[in-house]
């Protein structure tokens, strides 16, 4: 609330109301704010008179300490390509089977019962 009422002061009424867009800030902007904090002014003051969040600016000026001006350079984060490689199976359409496909599916499934009645006759020997 308090920081409500020091941004008023310092910027008019104005400033309270919603913004409709979110700003950019270039570089050059950001470079400038830094230089006024690194001169001796609060990072809460600056951030007041800038009408830009306190995080926000505490994360500029981190970007600057870590890689100088390119830490200040907008990078946006790019969403990488999926592969075409993973892309989902539709199970409820499968795909229809070639003939050796299918005839293996035949033989693999009579394989499989013939072994669970193996198994079946095996556990029913054992005591």
């Amino acid at each position: 609330m308090r920081r409500w009422v020091r941004t008023e002061d310092v910027n008019g009424p104005e400033v309270l109301k919603h913004k409709e867009s979110d700003k950019e800030w270039s570089p050059e902007e950001k470079l400038e704010l830094f230089s006024r904090v690194l001169a001796g002014a609060s990072n809460q003051s600056v951030a007041i008179e800038a009408r830009v969040a306190i995080s926000l600016l505490y994360k500029w000026v981190r970007h600057y300490k870590e890689s100088w001006y390119d830490g200040l350079v907008n990078r946006r984060k790019v969403r990488l390509q999926k592969d075409p490689d993973m892309t989902k199976v539709n199970d409820n359409n499968p795909r229809k089977l070639e003939k050796t496909e299918y005839e293996e599916l035949v033989r693999l499934r009579a394989e499989n019962e013939y072994i669970k009645a193996e198994i079946e006759v095996l556990k029913k020997r054992s005591p």
